[in-house]
């Protein structure tokens, strides 16, 4: 599948793919929803790997029905469709549970105005006050995910709570506690835009929140999202299936996608290029018989009887003198001096990282530390609310390398705001592979965000 560039949104693949009519671009779009696709087919499926082929299935009718829908946002299309899909499988396939009507699905509000005035300590007094008046495990919930930003997996680990009924109270709890400041004057009721999470891809986040255990910051954030988004809400519940490696399974699927998108385009030019290879042959035949035929051999050159003949004479070898090697002209000392002077400074190193490894010896990027610092000082992207704030600090990460080098299990300890601890776990993720130890302690990575006027004064 041909590669196409992340930042390309929705809208614009679909209309690539009307006009032009290239699978590539259909198969962009399903690729960016192959997670939800599959978590939401597997929450009503008995059987796992009958959800996977479903979802090869659903993938062969998109493509017809693209072309023919009416489409706005592609993402609650293609949520509506998934729905209607497994209805139509209902009598060939057995559900572990009745399809929930749409209408019975928990209410999902926006949640953007309220995640704004959570950043607002003037409206600090007016929060606190609703969340007080929620009753008492709706209270307990709903402070410790908004307020201490704690996944629903920490929550019910500290509270003892199921994780169904954390889910529960946070629904109950978020509508009563938004009613509560609707009244109140303090929540606005403007339509709120959903807005991606840090830069990252949904499938780069589903698979920090699993190999993170479903805790930390990150793991909140996407529940948070998921508060606000059935399509995602359904899909985590499948995802959770026990005895079940999500990530493995959605990039056993993504392959297998891929590998399907390569079966449609040799399907398509397969043909052609058969016969291609036959007529080429026919040309190359054609031309061998017309112009193989051999040339007849030049007469061979007649010596004129008064001619004479000159004898051969051996020349003799005339020996090579070796020139003399020029003496090296040793410099003044005026000149020594002079071309000290106009030697350059060495320039200290910007140190951008600090990498802590004292319990776990060795665990250190393979390449060296100054080529890890310049590779982060190249791909930091300042996030633009960061700049509007102007923000800087440290953010301190602590992660486990796996067999493969790769960081996993990030947490973030020391932060500054959400958008650069995503930059920064987007660096830490994808950058260069780590040195492999064994050990289960965690290794600390701190990055420095510098404003880009400090940059400046640093490279001065």
């Amino acid at each position: 599948m041909r590669t196409i560039h992340r930042n390309i949104s929705d809208k614009e693949l679909l209309t690539l793919f009307r006009k032009t009519g290239k699978s590539d671009y259909c198969l962009q779009l399903y690729e960016r929803y192959l997670p939800l696709v599959y978590g939401v087919l597997v929450k009503y499926v008995a059987d796992v790997a009958q959800a996977r082929e479903m979802v090869m299935r659903l993938l062969e009718q998109l493509p017809g029905e693209i072309k023919q829908a009416k489409i706005v946002s592609f993402r609650s299309w293609l949520y509506g469709r998934v729905r209607l899909f497994c209805r139509e499988q209902l009598l060939e396939t057995a559900y572990r549970q009745p399809l929930t009507p749409e209408d019975k699905l928990p209410e999902f509000g926006g949640s953007q105005a309220l995640d704004r005035l959570l950043g607002e300590p003037i409206q600090e007094k007016e929060l606190l006050k609703c969340i007080e008046e929620l009753p008492e495990k709706q209270r307990i919930t709903v402070y410790r995910f908004f307020r201490e930003n704690r996944s629903c997996r920490e929550i019910e680990e500290s509270t003892g709570f199921s994780g169904p009924r954390v889910w529960n109270y946070l629904q109950s709890g978020k509508r009563a506690w938004q009613e509560c400041l609707g009244k109140k004057g303090i929540l606005s009721t403007d339509t709120d835009i959903r807005r991606p999470i840090g830069g990252l891809k949904l499938s780069d986040m589903i698979r920090i929140y699993f190999r993170s255990g479903e805790k930390g910051r990150m793991a909140n954030r996407l529940e948070r999202d998921a508060l606000s988004d059935p399509f995602l809400y359904e899909a985590l519940e499948g995802l959770r299936e026990p005895g079940e490696d999500p990530v493995k399974s959605i990039a056993l699927l993504r392959g297998k996608l891929r590998r399907q998108s390569g079966h449609f385009r040799r399907k398509k030019y397969g043909c052609l290029a058969l016969w291609g290879g036959i007529f080429a042959g026919i040309v190359v035949l054609v031309l061998y018989l017309t112009t193989g035929k051999k040339e007849p051999a030049p007469p061979p050159l007649v010596q004129r009887a008064d001619s004479a003949v000159v004898p051969q004479v051996p020349l003799q070898a005339v020996p090579v003198v070796p020139k003399p090697e020029a003496t090296p002209i040793q410099p003044t000392e005026a000149v020594r001096e002079l071309s000290a002077e106009r030697l350059p400074e060495e320039k200290e190193i910007d140190w951008l990282i600090e990498v802590d490894n004292t319990s776990q010896p060795g665990s250190v990027p393979v390449i060296p530390l100054e080529a890890y610092n310049r590779y982060i000082r190249d791909s930091l992207r300042y996030p633009s609310d960061a700049l509007e704030q102007k923000l800087s600090g440290k953010i301190k990460m602590s992660f486990i390398v796996n067999r493969h080098g790769r960081p996993s299990r990030i947490r973030v300890v020391e932060w500054i705001n959400h958008s650069c601890n995503h930059e920064a776990i987007r660096l830490l993720d994808k950058g260069p592979v780590w040195r492999y130890t064994g050990s289960p302690e965690s290794t600390y990575l701190t990055i420095t965000f510098r404003y880009p006027s400090q940059n400046s004064e640093a490279g001065d």
